[in-house]
């Protein structure tokens, strides 16, 4: 059996592209998961007016935004409780 030169590039450059098409397909797949995952979490109650923040008079701007907290606060309550569950989910263990 005989190795040629032209043989031993063919393989290379199969090697070499079967390489860069496993990559790109890993990066296209990874921006597929994350186009997907940001589709899904997007709220489906939202109206048109606050989807666009436009509103016909203040008024009615206030209404929109009036029952819903601020996000900054969100953010803190979330952080305090997921703290609080790491402390009793320790305690549990340790007990």
């Amino acid at each position: 059996m005989e190795i040629s030169f032209q043989k031993v590039v063919i393989w290379v450059l199969l090697i070499l592209l079967a390489g860069f098409i496993g990559q790109f397909g890993k990066s296209l797949s990874v921006a597929l998961i994350n186009k997907f995952r940001k589709q899904r979490n997007k709220p489906f109650s939202e109206t048109k007016s606050e989807k666009t923040g436009l509103a016909e008079n203040e008024a009615e701007k206030e209404n929109a935004f009036a029952g819903k907290p601020c996000l900054p606060q969100d953010r803190v309550q979330k952080k305090l409780l997921k703290a609080k569950f790491k402390m009793m989910k320790k305690t549990a263990r340790k007990g």
